[in-house]
């Protein structure tokens, strides 16, 4: 189900602003800004079919994934609605 707002005219601007969200939760709890990044993927990586409403509420999530130098250490689902 796309979304179609004033504030979030498609779901990768919804997807972008809960990221960015995250990543601001992070630089208030004392994460260097300049080490974080954030990627948004809308309804393009699904973890589950979109196709009903407990599919939908597991795919709004936001991951963090922790990298130390270009070894892949942590990935954290964090935010699960």
């Amino acid at each position: 189900m796309d979304i179609r707002t004033k504030q979030y005219p498609s779901n990768w601007e919804l997807s972008a602003a809960r990221a960015a969200e995250v990543a601001r939760m992070l630089v208030r709890a004392g994460f260097d800004p300049a080490k974080l990044s954030i990627e948004a993927f809308a309804q393009y990586r699904p973890k589950v079919p979109n196709d009903s409403q407990a599919g939908r509420a597991t795919n709004r999530r936001t991951e963090i994934v922790y990298q130390r130098g270009s070894i892949r250490k942590h990935m954290v689902n964090i935010l699960r609605r």
